[in-house]
């Protein structure tokens, strides 16, 4: 993945423009469709195979750059500043590495004094592993 992220960043080769809050992306929609079933629908149903510009709402940039970073690496810096915004899109776009990154996060980060919120959370967000780790922790805080 090392030679691709490289041309990504030089903006070679690249055959897509994803742009949100008015920036701009420069990505290989084959790299997307591998990481996320969302992107694979993006570039081949939703759109027209010329198209080459997609406008992606409802995420911020700093977050969708996590997000590409993560379709090329593999890794992706989860911290407690940026994993509920973080694990929002990652569910909505269907990036799962990304998901899976960010429940470890929570699942580590588990407390008495944050279980509520968290199983909250987990009430809109399907993550059966968190509420069942999340569950002694809020039976002991009642």
């Amino acid at each position: 993945m090392t030679v691709y992220n490289e041309l990504r960043l030089q903006k070679k080769l690249c055959d897509a423009v994803i742009r949100v809050e008015n920036v701009e992306f420069h990505v290989h929609k084959i790299i997307l469709c591998n990481c996320s079933p969302f992107f694979q629908v993006l570039f081949t149903r939703w759109s027209t195979p010329d198209c080459q510009v997609f406008d992606i709402p409802n995420v911020s940039a700093d977050v969708m750059k996590l997000l590409i970073d993560f379709a090329y690496t593999e890794y992706v810096p989860v911290t407690q500043e940026n994993v509920q915004e973080l694990f929002i899109a990652a569910d909505r776009y269907n990036v799962m590495g990304v998901v899976r990154a960010c429940c470890d996060l929570l699942e580590q980060q588990l407390a008495p004094q944050n279980c509520i919120g968290i199983m909250k959370f987990t009430d809109i967000y399907y993550t059966p592993e968190i509420k069942k780790q999340g569950f002694p922790f809020h039976a002991k805080s009642l």
